[in-house]
């Protein structure tokens, strides 16, 4: 499943390991439940979702805003997916402006 609305560093990029250890505490071993928007697959023929996990609250929490708003990702809006976008761009700010995450780490990455 690809998440909607956010880019992850992989392989050997700048904070890949690092996000890719917040994306399993987040959802390892947790019920998640996958929200389609217009886009059912990407061209490999992964899922495109936004993925929601239950909080400590039991309420719904959508995986990419905390991913973001740890700084473990950037946004990535991608019409016509865009649902949420003004949300996970928000959450990215906050990690930006408290130099959370890929921002301390990786100095001023593009967004």
């Amino acid at each position: 499943v690809q998440y909607l609305g956010l880019q992850a560093a992989t392989s050997d990029a700048c904070f890949s390991a690092e996000a890719t250890t917040a994306n399993s505490a987040l959802v390892e071993g947790e019920q998640v439940w996958l929200e389609r928007q217009a886009t059912d697959r990407d061209a490999d023929g992964d899922l495109m979702r936004d993925v929601w996990i239950a909080d400590a609250n039991g309420d719904r929490a959508l995986v990419a805003a905390r991913l973001l708003e740890t700084g473990a990702a950037t946004p990535a809006p991608a019409p016509p997916d865009t649902r949420y976008q003004a949300w996970l761009q928000a959450a990215a700010a906050l990690a930006r402006t408290n130099a959370a995450g890929l921002w301390a780490a990786c100095g001023d990455v593009s967004a």
